[in-house]
């Protein structure tokens, strides 16, 4: 799918092709068995966590690796009104998800988890996948950066007021 948004594949996207990466995936795979495992209330027995204990504890240092590693604030001029432009949409849009978020009847600890979310910073594994897709690498990351500074201090207003 990433080939054919950078032009690399004139092919078009089908339901077959998707789902058959997203067999592939691994994360995916990970969260629909936890899914499945949760659903349906089964526990996974202690030795499990003791072995996948060293791999989360890196998951920490391997996401700030990614966002040190595409941490950037310079940025040319002329990529400036892109750069706006997508965070007033994730913004824009993620404030009003907020709104509509705080009229549903969910309970109040759901209600702050979607809020908190819809305003979150842009995930590293975006960052990932438009580099892949074709975009420059000091975009993204500029935006990315950008991203978490702002994400930061509104997620933290948020749980003030909420």
């Amino acid at each position: 799918m990433i080939e054919s948004i950078s032009g690399g594949n004139e092919e078009r996207p089908s339901i077959k092709k998707v789902l058959g990466r997203l067999g592939r995936s691994i994360p995916f795979l990970c969260y629909l068995i936890m899914l499945l495992l949760r659903v349906t209330a089964i526990d996974l027995p202690q030795a499990v966590f003791q072995l996948v204990q060293p791999v989360a504890n890196a998951n920490t240092f391997l996401s700030m690796f990614m966002i040190g590693l595409f941490l950037e604030l310079r940025l040319p001029k002329k990529d400036l009104a892109l750069v706006v432009r997508v965070l007033v949409i994730k913004y824009g849009s993620g404030l009003l998800l907020t709104a509509l978020f705080m009229w549903l009847p969910f309970p109040e600890m759901i209600k702050i988890v979607l809020c908190l979310v819809s305003v979150g910073p842009i995930p590293t594994f975006g960052v990932i996948n438009s580099v892949a897709a074709g975009m420059r690498a000091e975009v993204v990351g500029f935006t990315s950066s950008l991203s978490f500074l702002i994400s930061l201090p509104l997620m933290t207003s948020l749980l003030l007021f909420l």
